[in-house]
């Protein structure tokens, strides 16, 4: 599916929706973080996890899990692995 040319209009309060076609694509979920990076002339998203933003949470958490389950275990974002 060629998405190129949807235009959205910037509200009174700066918001912009994001088309459904393209969070499909993506597969964008409500409630999901996304960054803003500036980039010359263009703003570009990016789907950010918690995971990326609290690496050092995450591995103190599976540090401790280790010492205290024996059974394997999964700590995950709503599409990958993140520590086992």
């Amino acid at each position: 599916m060629n998405v190129n040319g949807i235009l959205r209009r910037v509200d009174e309060l700066g918001r912009v929706v994001i088309p459904v076609e393209i969070r499909r694509i993506l597969n964008i979920k409500d409630g999901e973080n996304l960054e803003f990076v500036i980039n010359n002339d263009k703003i570009e998203l990016k789907k950010k996890s918690c995971f990326d933003y609290n690496k050092d949470y995450f591995k103190d958490i599976s540090d401790k899990l280790s010492q205290i389950i024996i059974e394997k275990y999964f700590i995950s974002d709503r599409e990958k692995i993140i520590f086992s």
